[in-house]
């Protein structure tokens, strides 16, 4: 996916330094930018990050920034920040922040919100196994792929399993290994307590009911 973000930067603060020296050619007139540095998204102003402070001499041009400045120049900003008060961000350097944050977390609370609901089903359904359950189940080869077992019939405590004939990478779907044609003609039993303790071991991955 094509995106631009990035960071930018905008005047917030500017002014003359007093009887500071410029050290290229030791003219007193020098005059100061303070640049608030934003962070964007598609241009959109997401978040202010930092402030940053350029010193011009007003006679030969010469610029110096934070790394180049002398210690007369940094002593020089902090009187103006003490009178003048530390510059403050404008309101649309947050604006993109104010959309996206909250929307970031609303989604993020809608996935877990929908991971404890899932979770609380999947313990309804270890403990009382339907025919037609699917239960995806670890690869014993590799974690990174899973197969299936289908539930066929449960008897008292005895749940009767088919195991699908396929694996597939976790995450790239299972839905074209479900059809009824992928699984094996052979049937295994396997008790409930067992199949519960394959679930609480992560053994057991995920519960799929057909409502």
């Amino acid at each position: 996916m094509f995106y631009i973000s990035g960071e930018r930067s905008k005047i917030i603060m500017e002014g003359q330094l007093k009887n500071i020296s410029c050290p290229y050619c030791n003219d007193t007139n020098c005059k100061y930018k303070v640049y608030g540095i934003y962070s964007h998204f598609f241009w959109i102003p997401m978040l202010p990050s930092k402030r940053e402070v350029v010193y011009e001499c007003s006679h030969c041009r010469s610029l110096y920034n934070e790394n180049l400045a002398t210690s007369e120049m940094k002593k020089a900003i902090e009187f103006e920040y003490q009178n003048l008060g530390k510059p403050k961000y404008p309101l649309w350097m947050y604006i993109g922040g104010s959309i996206f944050i909250p929307l970031v977390l609303w989604i993020v609370f809608c996935f877990v919100k929908i991971y404890i609901e899932d979770k609380n089903e999947e313990k309804v359904f270890i403990e009382s196994p339907q025919a037609n359950d699917v239960y995806f189940m670890k690869s014993p080869k590799t974690e990174d792929f899973e197969t299936l077992l289908k539930v066929q019939s449960v008897k008292n405590d005895s749940v009767f399993v088919r195991f699908n004939n396929y694996e597939f990478e976790k995450g790239l779907g299972s839905f074209k290994y479900e059809d009824e044609k992928y699984y094996s003609k052979d049937v295994f039993g396997i008790t409930k307590k067992r199949l519960k303790e394959l679930y609480e071991k992560d053994s057991i991955t995920n519960i799929r009911r057909k409502k």
